[in-house]
């Protein structure tokens, strides 16, 4: 079923405006390389801008070619410092990252031994935004143990600041699985393709095939194994607003709750495109088509 929503207006939220520091030059860093290296070889990866661009005052903007970035270095590295596994942003005055045009996007996804990151991290509380890209097939990490959550944001999480996206597809990705609950609720990760905790504004943007994460199989009694929540994007924030202009949400699932054979089930996670906890919203000429909320 296909759903259009003209506006929902509950507030109106101005734009985030990043301001340099004064007198500090911003730095613009053009990517000359699709390869994830670190290394002293005359050409700027991605990972090497974005570490740049954390050291570096004032709104930084990196930008990318019409191509494919591919995550490969030190997969599964569970860090902060951009050293491998997912990127890690820290740039404090905020960051830019685009392609070239709305019509000739780049693509930032995971090489084939990378199975199990999610593409970018925002570690920092400086604005980020995101223009013309494809961000495909992230994959936030499962719980690693009982009575964990898995992690949430399958392409983006954001833990500080803001993040605006315009001209981004996001496609395929997925918040992790939670572990077994054995004392406490265990919860798929929130927010298959966006975790945010704070302002978000999304403009011509399309969410496609992303997943919150599901619930283990099963739950002790009475823990319960939940289903994330949030298919395309999750807010947690009791004061951020949201705004999403011209944004299509399509075919997004939020997680499935662990099934009870022989133990203790859990219910499915709620919002098959869109979570919010608290904060304004304003949604206008943007349309909603075959999401779906978790299964219990």
């Amino acid at each position: 079923m296909l759903a259009r929503i003209a506006v929902v207006s509950f507030l109106l939220v101005p734009a985030v405006v990043a301001t340099n520091v004064p007198g500090v030059r911003a730095a613009t860093i053009t990517v000359t390389t699709t390869a994830d290296t670190v290394a002293s070889d005359g050409v700027i990866s991605l990972r090497e801008a974005i570490s740049e661009a954390d050291t570096t005052p004032g709104l930084d903007t990196i930008t990318l070619a019409a191509a494919t970035y591919e995550l490969s270095l030190s997969c599964g590295s569970d860090e902060d410092a951009n050293a491998g596994g997912d990127l890690d942003i820290g740039a404090f005055e905020g960051l830019v990252i685009q392609g070239p045009s709305p019509a000739s996007k780049a693509t930032i996804t995971l090489g084939a031994a990378c199975t199990d990151e999610r593409l970018l991290d925002v570690v920092a509380f400086g604005p980020l935004t995101l223009r013309n890209l494809i961000l495909d097939g992230g994959r936030a990490k499962d719980a690693t143990g009982p009575d964990l959550d898995g992690a949430d944001g399958g392409a983006v999480r954001v833990r500080g600041g803001s993040l605006e996206a315009e001209n981004v597809v996001f496609s395929d990705n997925s918040a992790g699985s939670g572990g077994k609950a054995e004392t406490t609720n265990a919860e798929g990760g929130d927010g298959g393709a966006i975790y945010a905790e704070g302002a978000l504004v999304l403009t011509s943007c399309t969410f496609t095939g992303n997943a919150a994460g599901d619930g283990y199989s099963a739950g002790t009694s009475p823990a319960q194994a939940l289903g994330g929540e949030g298919g395309a994007v999750y807010l947690l924030s009791s004061s951020a607003a949201v705004t999403i202009t011209d944004t299509d949400f399509i075919s997004n699932s939020a997680g499935d709750g662990g099934d009870s054979s022989g133990a203790w089930g859990g219910s499915g996670g709620a919002g098959g495109a869109l979570v919010f906890r608290g904060g304004a919203m304003t949604i206008t000429d943007s349309q909603f088509t075959g999401n779906t909320a978790g299964a219990g």
